[in-house]
């Protein structure tokens, strides 16, 4: 597996409590927070109108999970 992407030195989970919390998600989990089928995400990364995403390989897609929060409060949810 690819190292993940670093943001300012960010890691790749935090520590919340002792529960540890990923700072990136998968397509399926992004889904899962939007409420939106996996067919709609990936047509919105498409027309770039869905929350920022990165491209590792064709089929290796990840999120930040504060931009798809930020994407989720700016748009008032799902659309």
């Amino acid at each position: 597996m690819r190292g993940l992407p670093v943001r300012a030195g960010v890691p790749a989970t935090a520590s919340t409590a002792d529960v540890e919390v990923p700072l990136f998600l998968t397509p399926k989990e992004v889904s899962v927070e939007l409420g939106l089928p996996l067919k709609e995400l990936r047509e919105m990364r498409v027309q770039r109108t869905g929350p920022q995403f990165i491209v590792f390989t064709a089929k290796t897609i990840w999120y930040w999970r504060v931009d798809v929060l930020a994407w989720k409060a700016a748009s008032g949810g799902a659309q």
